[in-house]
């Protein structure tokens, strides 16, 4: 929960950044494993009181997105929550 809570304070912060023209964008190849498997570690608390489940069946190594790594975990955190 209290991650939850700083990760909604840094998106309120990133989004004063954004507005204001101040936001910095770090864009390079992002390995995707070790991203999804983190989101599972980050939603699974929350699943787990609504007794839900999050299973992160794994995907190939060399998959990797062009992004920016802390916008991409803060979209797709936002997709399963």
């Amino acid at each position: 929960s209290s991650e939850h809570l700083l990760s909604l304070i840094n998106d309120i912060l990133q989004y004063a950044k954004l507005e204001a023209g101040q936001l910095r964008m770090d864009v390079r190849d992002v390995p995707l494993h070790p991203v999804l498997a983190e989101l599972e570690m980050l939603v699974g608390p929350q699943l787990q009181a609504r007794q839900l489940t999050y299973r992160y069946a794994g995907c190939a190594e060399a998959l990797v997105a062009r992004a920016d790594r802390e916008r991409l975990v803060q979209v797709l955190l936002n997709l399963l929550t």
